[in-house]
C-alpha cells in the first residue's frame, strides 16, 4: 500500500484517471464530473462528521460587530442554504438544522426550537432592531459611527470557497452587511483565528463526538468565536457525567439548541463526502471515517 501525497485535489483526481492511483477522494464540485466522464469507476458518496460554519466574533474585547445574537441570527436567516447545497455543491450536503450532523445519535431536527429558513425581511429587521441602520443610504449599515464593514479570511486551498465565498458576500451585502474577501493559505488562517485577528471568518472541521463542548464551552481552546452560555455549560458538564446514553443525549439536544438560537457559529450544511476507486479494489468501504479504514481488507485483480 503505498500512499502518494499530492497537494492538489485535481491533480489527485487525474492520477486516478491515468491508472497512477486507485483511490482518490473526489471535492462536492467535481463529483459528478468525474463520475460522467469515468463511468468505469467507484464512486461512493456518504455523509460525514464534517460541518461547514462561518465565525462571527464575540469576544467582549475584540468582537466590534456580533455580540449580539439578534446580528448573528441576521446572518444566517440572509443564506439561502438550499441553494448552496443544490447549485454550489451539487446537493452534496445537507443543510443543517441544529449543529449535530446528521450521523450524530444526538441529530434531532424535530427538536430544534429555531429554524433558519431564508427570510431577508426577518434578517433586515433583526439588524434594524438591534440598531444597526443605514442612516447614509450607502448600502452599509452603522451604529454608533461604526460600519457594518470587514475583512473576510478564508481558506484558499478548499474548492468549495472559490463559489461559496461570492455568494455569501452577495447574499450579506443584500442586508446591508460589507465583507472584504481575504484568500489565505489555511496555515495562516488558522494563525489569524486562533489570535483572534478577525471579525466573521469562514472554517470547516470534522468532530465525530456528539460532545461539542469544546467548541462552545466558556474560556476552551477551540471556542474560537469566544461564545459564552452558562446555561450551555450546565447542561454540557451533565451530559458528560450522565451514563444512561438516552439521557445524555437528551441533554446533548438541550444543549444544540441552545447555541442553535444562538448562533454561536454559523454552521451552514453537514458535508457529504465522495471516494473514487478502481474497480479492480475489493472490500473498499469508505465512510465518514476515513476512505481508507478498511485497507487491511482490500484485495485486488490482477492487474
Amino acid at each position: 500500500y503505498t500512499l502518494r501525497v499530492v497537494d492538489d485535489a485535481t491533480t489527485a483526481i487525474q492520477t486516478l484517471s491515468t491508472g497512477e492511483s486507485d483511490i482518490a477522494d473526489l471535492p462536492a464540485p467535481q463529483i459528478d464530473a468525474f463520475t460522467q466522464g469515468n463511468p468505469d469507476m467507484t464512486v461512493d458518496v456518504y455523509d460525514t462528521f464534517r460541518w461547514s460554519f462561518f465565525i462571527p466574533n464575540q469576544d467582549e474585547q475584540n468582537g466590534k460587530f456580533f455580540k449580539q445574537k439578534e446580528v448573528r441570527q441576521a446572518l444566517m436567516y440572509a443564506l439561502d442554504r438550499e441553494a448552496i447545497v443544490e447549485n454550489l455543491l451539487d446537493g452534496y450536503a445537507v443543510v443543517a438544522t441544529g449543529t449535530q450532523p446528521v450521523i450524530s445519535r444526538a441529530y434531532a431536527p424535530d427538536r430544534m426550537t429555531t429554524v433558519y429558513d431564508y427570510d431577508v425581511d426577518k434578517a433586515n429587521a433583526l439588524l434594524e432592531g438591534a440598531g444597526w441602520v443605514d442612516s447614509d443610504g450607502d448600502g452599509i449599515r452603522e451604529k454608533d459611527g461604526v460600519k457594518m464593514s470587514m475583512e473576510f479570511p478564508y481558506n484558499a486551498s478548499d474548492p468549495t470557497t472559490g463559489t461559496l465565498v461570492p455568494y455569501l458576500q452577495q447574499a450579506w451585502k443584500a442586508i446591508g452587511i460589507d465583507i472584504q474577501p481575504a484568500a489565505l493559505p489555511q496555515p495562516n488562517l488558522i494563525d489569524r483565528v486562533f489570535a483572534n485577528d478577525f471579525q466573521l471568518s469562514l472554517l470547516g472541521i470534522t468532530w465525530t463526538d456528539e460532545d461539542q463542548g469544546m467548541f462552545f464551552r466558556t474560556g476552551v481552546g477551540f471556542n474560537l468565536s469566544h461564545y459564552s452560555n452558562p446555561e450551555f455549560d450546565k447542561l454540557n458538564d451533565e451530559q458528560l457525567v450522565e451514563l444512561d446514553e438516552k439521557k445524555r443525549m437528551d441533554l446533548i439536544i438541550e444543549a444544540t439548541n441552545i447555541v442553535n438560537d444562538d448562533v454561536a457559529l454559523g454552521i451552514m450544511y453537514f458535508n457529504k463526502a465522495a471516494t473514487a476507486s478502481n474497480p479492480r479494489l475489493h472490500n473498499l468501504r469508505p465512510n465518514a471515517f476515513g476512505s481508507t479504514w478498511s485497507i487491511g481488507y482490500v484485495w485486488t485483480e490482477e492487474a
